[in-house]
């Protein structure tokens, strides 16, 4: 999540960086802070889909990967599911 954070948080506004892992959270949020791009991002610990009251101009969606698959349908084998958060990601829109 951070590379993809340290990008963007150069060209907006506010960012929410949002995940349901504790960890991953807390990392993102170190990462952040320690080379100072931390301004402009909120920090969200919650389930994706269960985000509805924010408005964002974009959605960047970093979904885990199933292990040991050796084809992968993007669509339907992420984790969320990648179609629900792009259909979730256009009503935050």
């Amino acid at each position: 999540m951070f590379n993809y954070l340290k990008k963007l948080a150069a060209h907006s506004d506010l960012i929410f960086a949002i995940d349901i892992d504790t960890k991953k959270i807390n990392f993102a949020k170190d990462n952040c802070t320690y080379f100072k791009v931390s301004d402009n991002i909120e920090f969200i610990q919650s389930d994706y889909f269960s985000i509805n009251n924010i408005q964002a101009d974009l959605a960047f969606l970093n979904p885990t990967l199933p292990q040991n698959v050796k084809k992968l349908d993007l669509l339907t084998q992420c984790e969320p599911n990648l179609l629900d958060s792009i259909i979730h990601s256009y009503k935050l829109a």
